[in-house]
């Protein structure tokens, strides 16, 4: 749901393009409409009580009567414009499928700490000096003393030494941070097939993703059976456009023939 309307009713947006199902009072605005539940390629305006896409009528991919606003109906026969003069009554259902995606981001922390260590050496040496001095004393002419007198000096010195050391601790932490992104995808459910295509009957058809037009195509989960909306299904450049259930896989790269078969051969339209 992306948000109520003037009315109070719920609308709804797809998740990647711009489609749209929302309730309106009268559609064609002119006071006399039908109140129903439309799927549309038009974002509805919120600040008005009628014909919400302000178009002047009843333009639209399917439409559902109800005077039930609360929510479109989990399962009900819409009238859809499939490409013919006439809506075709079409059974389908509208789910909520939720998907769940997990990322997870590491973050890596890291830390150094860094200590430093200081020794210091003193060393000491000792020196000696000696100094010898003489003196001479003369007693007489045939006579003389010399007398020798000895002097020990001895000194200290220091030698200090210093030596750094520097020690690195590296240290790592990490921190998971998890987010969860939730996506709705929309899935339909087919009954009411005639008796030769009974295989088909009750299949749900999963969105699988979008083509070239910007149109949603649905895979069915039982079965290799694919639903989707074709311009041309023959590539001819006049073809009308419509959905189209079919047994191969259509080319999301395309606009028109899907299937590349050159021919319009499906099991419906």
């Amino acid at each position: 749901m992306k948000g109520r309307t003037y009315t109070g009713a719920p609308y709804y947006k797809a998740t990647t393009r711009n489609e749209y199902i929302y309730w309106d009072p009268d559609c064609g605005g002119g006071g006399d409409g039908q109140q129903r539940w439309i799927i549309d390629d038009s974002e509805p305006d919120i600040t008005k009580l009628r014909d919400l896409d302000g178009d002047g009528q009843c333009n639209y991919y399917a439409r559902f009567d109800s005077l039930d606003k609360s929510k479109p109906p989990a399962t009900a026969f819409w009238k859809m414009n499939c490409g013919g003069t006439k809506a075709e009554s079409r059974l389908i259902t509208l789910a909520d499928i939720t998907t769940t995606l997990t990322t997870t981001t590491v973050t890596t922390t890291t830390t150094t700490a860094t200590t430093t260590t200081i020794s210091s050496t003193i060393t000491s040496s000792t020196t000696t000096k000696t100094s010898t001095s003489t003196t001479s004393t003369t007693k007489s002419s045939t006579t003389s003393t010399a007398t020798s007198t000895t002097h020990t000096f001895t000194g200290t010195s220091s030698t200090i030494s210093s030596t750094t050391s520097t020690t690195s601790y590296t240290g790592t932490s990490t921190t998971r941070t998890t987010s969860t992104t939730t996506t709705t995808l929309m899935m339909l459910r087919l009954t009411g097939v005639c008796p030769y295509k009974d295989f088909l009957e009750g299949l749900t058809f999963v969105e699988e993703g979008y083509t070239a037009s910007g149109a949603r195509y649905f895979k069915a989960a039982e079965d290799e059976q694919y639903l989707y909306h074709d311009y041309d299904c023959n590539g001819g450049g006049n073809g009308k456009k419509r959905w189209i259930i079919d047994e191969n896989l259509p080319d999301p790269s395309q606009t028109e023939d899907l299937d590349q078969d050159g021919a319009c051969n499906y099991h419906a339209r």
